[in-house]
């Protein structure tokens, strides 16, 4: 399994994956908002990546102010995040 970065034109298999794994779309959950995160901080969106099947993802920040993360696999259909 390979992690790493998201890329502009593999948004739509991320919004997908979500989908599948039938997590509770926040507000930005859509190609506008992943491709400004991507935009904003292009190392914020990680993937899970096997023999070109996008297994999961990783959405990490940091503001200035604290940290957070979350993450979503449709293979677990299962939604974790964690702020600190």
């Amino acid at each position: 399994m390979e992690i790493r970065p998201c890329r502009k034109h593999e948004i739509e298999s991320v919004l997908d994956l979500w989908r599948r794994a039938d997590a509770a779309p926040s507000v930005s959950d859509d190609a506008a908002g992943v491709g400004g995160l991507l935009e904003r901080d292009p190392d914020a969106l990680l993937l899970a990546v096997e023999d070109d099947a996008l297994l999961g993802t990783l959405i990490a920040g940091f503001d200035g102010l604290r940290s957070a993360s979350g993450a979503r696999s449709a293979t677990a259909g299962t939604r974790a995040s964690a702020a600190s």
